[in-house]
């Protein structure tokens, strides 16, 4: 994820990381001629996986240490972070007061207030089969009312969810381990 803050020339970048390579996360143009790295403030995670955008906030899916830090894009500046999650994984904005996110090792989405950054409900998503495939969560496209969510892991469906009421209305079924949606 690269998000430039144009009155500043501040890039934010948002990078995989490995415990063997370590990167900084925010990269000013120009420090007496050569690109160095800011100081990152607060260690991110181990897995910053993703990042939502909504109005002038960053969500950074942190997806091993189970959070998602909000960041102001404007400024850069940590504003808080929303815990409680196994292995999120994306973050998709539903209206002001609703997100989803996704998670690879729970049989739930979790449904979050982005305003008061706490997890509110979740959409149970267990397909109840005793075998390993089991309905896990990756990436939200939405159209109009229903939000259409990839199960990745092992499984072969994309689920359908009407977002007024967050009750899973179908399943698509689609080849094995479907990993984007546009």
């Amino acid at each position: 994820v690269l998000i430039q803050r144009p009155q500043a020339n501040d890039v934010l970048i948002v990078l995989r990381v490995t415990p063997q390579r370590r990167h900084r996360n925010v990269w000013p143009p120009q420090i007496r001629g050569q690109r160095r790295p800011i100081r990152q403030r607060a260690p991110l995670g181990d897995v910053a996986n993703a990042m939502a955008i909504r109005d002038s906030l960053g969500y950074i899916v942190i997806n091993n240490s189970g959070k998602i830090y909000i960041i102001n894009t404007n400024t850069f500046k940590y504003v808080g972070k929303i815990t409680g999650f196994s292995s999120p994984r994306n973050m998709c904005g539903i209206s002001d007061n609703k997100a989803y996110v996704t998670d690879m090792y729970s049989k739930t989405i979790e449904i979050v207030n982005p305003k008061t950054m706490q997890i509110t409900d979740s959409i149970n998503i267990d397909n109840h089969n005793p075998n390993f495939a089991q309905h896990t969560s990756e990436q939200v496209v939405l159209n109009n009312n229903l939000a259409f969510v990839n199960s990745w892991s092992y499984d072969d469906k994309v689920l359908v969810i009407n977002t007024n009421n967050n009750e899973v209305l179908d399943s698509l079924t689609v080849t094995k381990q479907p990993n984007s949606m546009v």
